[in-house]
């Protein structure tokens, strides 16, 4: 999704500063800890020392939060000091982390995620079909904002 982001912005030929890359590398950190989560028992039973598994579920859902935090705090600065493109991007980015983390909080049980897939798999591509019909949009001259 992200990548599909920016490639219509630039596309658009907003230049994408280091905040965005910065807030965009944030969303994915926070976005890739339940994916750790759900692979705690595989990979402890095969001996993997991945960060679920060193920290416990539990403690890196926490840290989940703390990332989520700091996330919002990223992409309000960004929707504080930028154009229309990015303030939407702020806006989903922030809606969807604090939805995802604390739906991933609640669905911890006994050190398994119970978090249906589609969470994260489902908003992803509509979110970049949405912003690459955008770009080709305002490529072609339809959206003029």
């Amino acid at each position: 999704m992200l990548s599909s982001v920016m490639w219509s912005l630039s596309f658009n030929e907003k230049n994408i500063d280091y905040l965005i890359i910065f807030g965009i590398l944030i969303l994915a950190a926070t976005f890739y800890i339940p994916t750790v989560v759900t692979d705690f028992e595989f990979d402890k039973k095969a001996g993997l020392t991945t960060s679920a598994v060193y920290f416990g579920a539990k403690k890196i859902l926490q840290i989940m939060i703390i990332l989520a935090i700091f996330n919002i705090i990223v992409w309000m600065i960004i929707f504080a000091t930028s154009d229309i493109e990015y303030k939407i991007l702020a806006i989903i980015s922030i809606l969807y982390s604090i939805i995802f983390t604390i739906a991933s909080n609640l669905k911890l049980r006994q050190e398994r995620l119970h978090l249906h897939e589609n969470w994260i798999l489902i908003p992803f591509p509509i979110i970049s079909f949405a912003f690459i019909l955008y770009g080709i949009l305002k490529l072609i001259g339809w959206i003029i904002i």
